[in-house]
């Protein structure tokens, strides 16, 4: 895990989306942190989840989760 500010990250960007295929990176910015993370690590943490949460009746089923998260990914 990498913290940075929004203006070290707007003059390195290169730098750290490299970093972030291997780890996620946060940017603070005033009170906000948004980061940056490797999108295939990322699926595959939220199959994890959504697996376990499939179990409970609120749960969206996972067969639909899983088309979301390939629709978001693609564009």
């Amino acid at each position: 895990m990498t913290v940075v500010s929004g203006k070290e990250f707007a003059s390195h960007q290169e730098k750290y989306f490299d970093l972030a295929i291997n780890e996620r990176v946060y940017i603070k910015k005033d009170n906000y942190m948004f980061f940056v993370a490797n999108a295939d690590e990322e699926l595959d943490e939220i199959i994890e989840y959504r697996k376990a949460k499939s179990h409970k009746s609120d749960a969206i089923p996972f067969d639909m989760a899983f088309a979301e998260i390939e629709s978001f990914i693609s564009k």
